[in-house]
This record gives C-alpha cells, sequence and structure tokens, in this order.
C-alpha cells in the first residue's frame, strides 16, 4: 500500500471519528442544557430493557455479516 493511500484511509478514519465525536457532544451538551434548565437538577439516565435488548441484536447482526463478508473478500483477494 503505498503512502499516499495510507494517508487517505487515515484521514478517512479520524474524519469520521471527529465527526460522530463533535455531533454526540452538541446533542449531550444540548439535551443537558435543557435538561438542567427545566429540572434545576441531574440528568436522569433509564434503560429499557427491550430497546438494550434490540440494539444488542442489532450490534450482533451487523458485525456478523461484517466478518463473514469480509472473511469471504479476504479469501477472494488472496487468490
Amino acid at each position: 500500500m503505498s503512502f499516499g493511500a495510507r494517508l487517505r484511509e487515515w484521514f478517512d478514519v479520524f474524519f469520521i471519528l471527529i465527526l460522530c465525536f463533535s455531533v454526540l457532544l452538541t446533542t449531550l451538551l444540548l439535551q443537558g442544557a435543557v435538561l438542567v434548565g427545566e429540572g434545576g437538577g441531574a440528568m436522569d439516565y433509564t434503560i429499557d430493557p427491550f430497546t438494550l435488548l434490540g440494539t444488542t441484536a442489532m450490534l450482533a447482526t451487523y458485525f456478523i455479516v461484517l466478518f463473514t463478508v469480509s472473511k469471504k473478500e479476504m479469501k477472494q483477494r488472496s487468490k
């Protein structure tokens, strides 16, 4: 892999990482200001078991598909 290709790959990774971080931080700050302004106290985090199980199942499915497809592509490229 050439230096230019690696540089583009690292730029892509860090761009997405910074983008995700900024969106999450902005959302947290905006929602925190609203909650603190109304209730005058701490933020309340509740976990719904149904949502937690659904999210966990979807993430597991995503990773299974991701690893399966990646393994097939790696086998094809190594031939």
